[in-house]
């Protein structure tokens, strides 16, 4: 088909050189954000070809993955898939590493290297959760428990990291009532464990509002949050 002289054939085929060329056009700007940070570590968030789902034939995302690991400039790069428990081979050799990691999952022992850690907490009864807390929580909700072992309170009061670790908090939160939304705090006392470790908060905290106790977040919500890790990246790359 693409071989024919029919104008709108043409069209097609000039639309396909275009979108194959995106991933180079996204690589090279990846490249060039990053030749601005020593030894800097990338985080490809998403490798499916589209939202939702476990597919990861033909997908964009992971040719760029790919590029990225094997260019030679950046100094590390992971890649983030929820949908997924494991990578493709081809992604592995590359020296591409994926992992979605839990509280309780999460190293106790940062090595030196890491660009920048976020850590978050829902916020239950104005603070950070407590073991008590999310037993109570999860006997209101028929969803399996997101920490059943560790939770952030628990992880910041036995881990370490290398001291000036540039680091970021944030919560979610109730987005009523009015009153009561003022008073959570998760993310102020994420911020002092933080520092208490030696981290260098990078921005101040930010908050994430969710309709009631078993959620969903509350609409444009992900979108803000979204928009506030672009932001974040920004600020590493002008650091």
């Amino acid at each position: 088909m693409l071989q024919c002289k029919s104008p709108n054939v043409r069209l097609i085929r000039t639309a396909r050189e275009v979108n194959n060329a995106k991933p180079e056009l996204i690589v090279a700007k990846a490249r060039a954000k990053a030749a601005r940070i020593q030894n800097p570590t990338l985080a490809c968030l998403g490798l499916a070809y589209k939202a939702d789902i476990d597919d990861l034939r033909e997908s964009p995302a992971v040719e760029i993955a790919l590029h990225l690991a094997l260019g030679g400039i950046i100094g590390r790069v992971l890649a983030v898939e929820p949908h997924i428990e494991t990578l493709q081979q081809r992604l592995s050799e590359a020296g591409v590493q994926a992992e979605a990691v839990e509280i309780g999952a999460a190293p106790l022992v940062l090595e030196p290297g890491l660009d920048l850690l976020v850590v978050g907490s829902p916020n239950h009864a104005w603070s950070m959760p407590r073991a008590a807390t999310r037993q109570d929580a999860a006997t209101k909700t028929e969803q399996p428990l997101v920490s059943s072992g560790l939770g952030v309170r628990e992880w910041l009061a036995s881990a370490s990291l290398p001291a000036g670790t540039r680091t970021v908090a944030y919560d979610t939160r109730g987005s009523h009532p009015k009153a009561v939304v003022a008073m959570d705090h998760a993310s102020a006392q994420i911020e002092k464990g933080l520092k208490a470790l030696g981290g260098s908060r990078l921005v101040k905290a930010e908050h994430f509002l969710v309709a009631d106790m078993k959620g969903p977040l509350e609409p444009g919500e992900l979108d803000r949050a979204q928009a506030w890790g672009r932001t974040l990246a920004g600020l590493l790359t002008r650091a």
